[in-house]
């Protein structure tokens, strides 16, 4: 079994342009920026990994825990939101894009209560800056907005009772946010 796994670019006729090696397993998903520089976690590191469309390292941030499932949201802004799911207490934190903190929230803190879970949640931003995420909890609220200053604005519950979520979000040229949970299909304006 490997070691080592590679976050690699292709060329459109599908040769490698250049390999960037990690932690295996790899990253589940790869997010890019608007400058194009590359984004990713790796599940079981508690790094985020910032490339540059050549691949190479531009900077890493270390989570101080696990970074699991995590998939990174880019602000309008090109700031980064992330969580570190794997450890408690568990936060949401915001990166500016040169990988320095601008603040971190106590997720238990936001929602007023511990026991919360962010199993395979992702994190939405719209053009405002606002943030939306599902936060495992059960019996309340479970999907949460997060003005750009990591302040609480309002929560919705999108499946009761629950004790995990892993909730797909989205936002339609309208402004309609959809939510896909476990067992639903959620419309949000």
């Amino acid at each position: 079994m490997s070691t080592s796994s590679e976050v690699l670019a292709l060329s459109s006729n599908g040769s490698k342009r250049w390999g960037f090696p990690v932690p295996s397993p790899g990253p589940h998903e790869v997010v890019i920026a608007h400058d194009g520089m590359i984004l990713f976690a790796i599940p079981g590191d508690s790094l985020i990994y910032a490339l540059t469309p050549e691949g190479r390292l531009k900077w890493t941030f270390n989570l101080m825990g696990h970074a699991r499932d995590n998939v990174l949201g880019i602000a309008p802004d090109g700031t980064i939101i992330t969580m570190n799911a794997g450890k408690r207490p568990p936060k949401i934190y915001k990166i500016n894009p040169t990988g320095e903190l601008i603040w971190a929230v106590e997720i238990a803190q936001l929602v007023g209560r511990d026991g919360v879970s962010l199993n395979n949640s992702r994190s939405i931003i719209d053009q405002l800056g606002n943030i939306y995420l599902a936060i495992g909890r059960t019996g309340g609220n479970n999907f949460y907005a997060i003005n750009q200053d990591g302040e609480f604005k309002w929560a919705i519950t999108i499946e009761d009772p629950i004790v995990s979520i892993s909730a797909i979000p989205t936002i339609a040229p309208d402004g309609t946010m959809y939510v896909i949970g476990d067992h639903s299909i959620n419309a949000i304006r």
